[in-house]
């Protein structure tokens, strides 16, 4: 009798555990690795547009959601025509080295509304595209890695990028994470989280 209550909590397991994604590309995998020091989105603020102000920056810090899944605490909204701006400060040392930013991204399709990601050149003082919403399924959360351009790790020893919606919808980002490559990446822990209410203008 115990063997076979054991065998039924097993079975009921295995059929929980496969009813939580009905897509094979609902997964955090996404065959997406990225190895080296992880930076952190602080402070996050708006450009333009708004943030709700219980929105918090930490929720980038990781990939937590897959599929259509809804949890508010786990990532930030941008709402119609904002412009997400993010600082992130690299380790001592690492000015040199590749940068990858990692995404995970739950929106309309770049067909349905272009989502640019930006990164800021202190050289040439404008934003430069890195990527956009081309990798994304239609409002399913999607795993993207962009490798980014040389030089953007400003004499403040930040890199700033930057995230914008039109006017036709809004996006929802769980992850926007930059990885420092190399030996000299250093370590770093992620600093105190910041609310997201206060705004400032494009460098």
């Amino acid at each position: 009798m115990v063997n076979a209550r054991l065998a039924l909590l097993a079975s009921l397991t295995t059929l929980t555990a496969c009813s939580v994604t009905d897509d094979p590309q609902d997964s955090l995998g996404d065959a997406l690795t990225v190895s080296g020091t992880p930076v952190f989105c602080r402070p996050m603020t708006a450009a333009s547009g708004a943030l709700s102000s219980d929105q918090r920056a930490d929720a980038l810090d990781r990939a937590e959601l897959t599929g259509t899944k809804d949890d508010w605490r786990r990532y930030v909204e941008l709402s119609t025509g904002t412009q997400l701006v993010c600082r992130y400060t690299v380790p001592a040392g690492a000015s040199g080295a590749a940068l990858t930013l990692t995404v995970n991204y739950r929106g309309p399709t770049r067909a349905e509304m272009k989502v640019p990601f930006e990164a800021y050149d202190p050289v040439s003082k404008s934003w430069v595209t890195v990527g956009d919403n081309a990798f994304a399924r239609d409002w399913r959360w999607t795993r993207s890695a962009m490798n980014l351009p040389a030089g953007l790790v400003g004499a403040d020893g930040a890199v700033q990028l930057r995230v914008t919606t039109g006017a036709a919808d809004v996006a929802d980002l769980d992850e926007l994470v930059v990885w420092v490559q190399g030996a000299d990446a250093g370590t770093v822990s992620p600093p105190p989280a910041v609310d997201a209410g206060s705004t400032m203008p494009p460098p």
